[in-house]
């Protein structure tokens, strides 16, 4: 991490002078106080008390940055990562970007207020992670592809899973299927949608855009308000299928409020397997991650804190940690329950 006597080093200034320049005092010109920041961001130069502090001893800390934390979806996945540090005696921090509320992450980023950063949420821009991630400062990337040094990624590409929700519902005779996209920010919600796309396209039923809806977020409540401007053409529908389980569970009570029987009336699939999803009645047919599967969060903390305490093997441990992120099938399983009507023969 560079310091003031580095800036003033690389420009043959004063100590004295590059800090006037970075605390903009007129007393150092505009042209020397604009070189002088051009030159500290050239050398990720931080301001901060605690960025300094920082240079002389780790944190212990690994800081996990998500959307909308209080997801169910994410409930299994925050446990195992909680669980892994912890195992390594490391403190687990979680940040939110609910709402585009960035500035604490961003914070969190530029001043280095973690050992390691794991983000799974798309409100953090790749600018700032290449900017940001070195070698000291590891981070990772779930759910999509940002390509920087000391920068890993997961996007989820190696997913097995052998039939879609989408695909079963089709296979019960169901062809008339509207969806519900959850989140903008949900990395889920294009994944889901791409597959209910290629599910159709497979069997050869056109895609009525009439038919795709916007929650606009991934709660219970999005669900239900969604579902409530939906009821004039459920009498024109075979199924939903719902981007997570949450806003799924949230059209169910709304259908059933308007008096729509499921599944007699029409047929719901949510996707994530959330513990809440077992307990609606009816029962939400959904998929989602297997026990094993969620082994890959654990494998991801071991070898982050190998990099950071094995720092003379950085080399090495980052080519593995590559490779387990380039390598690891996350097997997801179809959850056959009572949400979705059976074919009557």
């Amino acid at each position: 991490m560079a310091s003031i006597k580095d800036i003033a080093k690389a420009l043959g200034l004063s100590v004295s002078t590059v800090s006037l320049a970075l605390n903009d005092k007129p007393r150092v010109s505009k042209e020397t106080r604009d070189l002088v920041k051009a030159k500290a961001k050239e050398l990720k130069y931080v301001k901060s008390g605690i960025a300094a502090d920082l240079q002389r001893k780790r944190t212990n800390l690994i800081l996990f940055i998500v959307n909308d934390a209080s997801r169910s979806f994410f409930s299994t996945i925050i446990n195992h990562l909680q669980r892994a540090t912890s195992a390594f005696g490391y403190d687990f921090l979680i940040c939110t970007t609910y709402g585009n509320q960035n500035a604490t992450a961003e914070r969190f980023i530029k001043e280095h207020r973690a050992d390691a950063i794991i983000i799974y949420t798309s409100t953090v821009a790749d600018d700032l992670i290449i900017e940001n991630a070195r070698e000291d400062f590891p981070i990772v990337v779930l759910g999509r592809e940002v390509t920087g040094d000391y920068v890993y990624c997961y996007n989820y590409s190696n997913t097995q899973e052998p039939l879609s929700t989408t695909e079963y519902m089709i296979s019960q005779g169901l062809r008339k299927i509207a969806f519900v996209k959850g989140s903008s920010a949900s990395l889920g919600t294009s994944r889901t949608f791409n597959k209910y796309k290629k599910s159709l396209e497979d069997h050869q039923i056109p895609l009525n855009q009439n038919w795709i809806f916007d929650a606009g977020g991934s709660s219970y409540r999005h669900g239900y308000e969604i579902t409530e401007k939906m009821i004039p053409i459920i009498s024109e529908l075979d199924a939903i299928q719902y981007s997570t389980d949450d806003i799924a569970i949230g059209g169910m009570l709304c259908l059933k409020e308007h008096g729509i029987h499921i599944p007699e009336d029409i047929s719901i699939a949510g996707k994530g397997n959330i513990p809440e999803s077992n307990f609606i009645s009816p029962s939400l047919t959904t998929s989602g991650a297997t026990k094993e599967a969620y082994l890959f969060y654990e494998g991801l903390v071991h070898y982050l804190i190998l990099m950071i305490e094995k720092s003379d093997e950085y080399a090495a441990i980052s080519m593995q940690l590559a490779h387990f992120l380039s390598h690891f099938n996350s097997e997801e399983q179809l959850i056959i329950r009572e949400s979705v009507k059976k074919p009557i023969f």
